[in-house]
């Protein structure tokens, strides 16, 4: 909004634009709080929060943040009843891939080569509902595909393919 200085406690707390975002998406009770850290205001979050109520602030402080770098970015202006709406629509979508089995279709993706930069970053995610797993990975190629760097990590006791979407993003 830039009405203050930029920090974290600003952008997801005080702004007004997230005001109104955790407002539309009811959960307005997160405010209250506003002595603790970031850091403590996240956990305090997830320890008085239901379940419902934490993906909902997951993808709110995810489109609080993807908002806010449009506007600095791009100069779009989005409010907080535009960012609850997206949050709700997408957090819909994730709900709807915990109900039904995913499956491949179609070939592999081959990796392309970027023609606008230097280097590429691609990231990729997997969960198993019956086991509870999950694995995130992220590799980075120069411009001839060499790949410079790759990480993979396995998560277990994954409740839920959005936890799992939670840690990769993380």
């Amino acid at each position: 909004c830039r009405r203050a200085d930029e920090n974290t406690d600003h952008v997801f707390r005080v702004c007004p634009i997230s005001v109104e975002t955790w407002i539309n998406l009811k959960l307005s009770w997160i405010l209250l709080n506003t002595t603790l850290s970031n850091w403590e205001w996240i956990t305090w979050v997830f320890q008085v929060g239901s379940s419902e109520q934490c993906r909902l602030f997951c993808c709110g402080l995810w489109a609080i943040l993807t908002g806010r770098n449009q506007l600095v970015h791009e100069r779009k202006i989005a409010s907080g009843k535009d960012i609850a709406d997206w949050v709700i629509k997408y957090k819909g979508e994730l709900d709807g891939l915990e109900t039904r089995k995913l499956t491949r279709s179609g070939g592999l993706d081959l990796w392309k080569r970027s023609s606008e930069t230097n280097i590429k970053i691609n990231f990729d995610g997997a969960f198993d509902l019956q086991q509870k797993k999950s694995d995130s990975g992220v590799m980075a190629r120069n411009s001839s595909g060499k790949i410079l760097a790759s990480k993979s990590v396995l998560h277990s006791a994954m409740p839920s393919s959005f936890t799992a979407e939670a840690h990769a993003y993380f």
